[in-house]
């Protein structure tokens, strides 16, 4: 469609980047048949993210057992470091393990045993992580992957972010026509999921 809208689209983008991102848009389809780069692009997105995750959802899980230790003995703990509530996602599990952090360190006196610094330090890294992990997620430690997934990932930024430079383009050179602007918007950029086939309606009882 953009090129079909010829000049002038063009004059409202940097020279060529009509062109730039249909480029983009061919190496990209190329690359999505590799299935190792899929499996990169995969195993990167998630390792940091479920490590770091994992690891503070043990840590709370730890805290709660040694502060249950303390309330077995008679000393007053807060419920909050006793039970451990399930979470659904990285903002409440950040927000969990920095509140867990903040009441052990409040209730440090009343732990049983040895290690709670230590405790309320390894706590305090871990909210650190996860407070950068999604971030970190996203950039994949890009300069350390393999030079095919780079060139993936450049490309597939290249068109996402093009298809949505056009589109403002398009919107703008059309403002006064709502029917030719409409033409232009992001479906484009929604996955589509493979359709199902329909399963056979069940035969009729006593068929």
């Amino acid at each position: 469609m953009a090129e079909a809208e010829g000049q002038p689209l063009a004059d409202l983008l940097p020279d060529g980047f009509i062109a730039e991102v249909k480029a983009a848009d061919t190496a990209l389809g190329t690359s999505a048949n590799d299935r190792a780069l899929q499996e990169a692009d995969a195993h990167e997105s998630t390792k940091t993210h479920h490590t770091t995750c994992a690891e503070a959802k043990a840590y709370c899980r730890q805290v709660a057992r040694r502060c249950s230790v303390g309330k077995r003995v008679g000393n007053k703990l807060p419920d909050e470091l006793i039970y451990v509530h399930p979470v659904y996602s990285t903002g409440e599990l950040t927000a969990k393990t920095s509140r867990t952090v903040e009441l052990l360190k409040a209730n440090a006196a009343s732990v049983p045993g040895k290690g709670i610094d230590e405790l309320v330090a390894k706590g305090e890294r871990l909210v650190g992580e996860l407070r950068t992990v999604d971030s970190r997620k996203e950039q994949k430690r890009y300069s350390d992957l393999p030079k095919a997934v780079q060139d993936y990932y450049f490309q597939k930024g290249l068109l996402y972010l093009g298809l949505k430079a056009i589109n403002d383009a398009a919107q703008a050179l059309h403002a006064d026509d709502t029917a030719a602007a409409a033409r232009f918007n992001l479906n484009l950029l929604n996955r589509k999921t493979p359709s199902r086939k329909a399963k056979p309606a069940p035969a009729p009882v006593g068929a």
